[in-house]
């Protein structure tokens, strides 16, 4: 892996290329939250959104919350999932601090 620094510029034209195949996968997401009746992925909350969200929280970080906010249901999916307390938990820097503290790597 390379390190990118504070003077890395992205090849726009590949930016462009990976939005473009991200999409299929959006839509198909956003139309599933849409007809499927549940707040998650499937019905209620599972390893399946466990897994899809840290992908798609960092959206708005690579400059893409557009594509997020063009799909209302992911849109609100995303903003359930990090909602939850265990999220909130992961995102506010305490499980960090847990290892920090412990340092012989258990976290009881």
């Amino acid at each position: 892996m390379r390190y990118i620094g504070p003077d890395y510029v992205p090849d726009e034209s590949l930016c462009a290329a990976r939005t473009e195949a991200l999409r299929p996968t959006l839509n198909m997401l956003d139309q599933h939250l849409r007809t499927s009746g549940g707040d998650y992925l499937l019905g209620r909350y599972s390893l399946a959104d466990v897994t899809f969200t840290p992908h798609l929280e960092v959206l708005a970080a690579c400059g893409l919350s557009a594509e997020l906010e063009s799909r209302p249901a992911l849109a609100a999916w995303v903003k359930r999932c990090l909602a939850r307390p265990a999220w909130r938990y992961c995102l506010d820097g305490r499980v960090m601090e847990r290892v920090a503290a412990n340092p012989e790597g258990t976290l009881v």
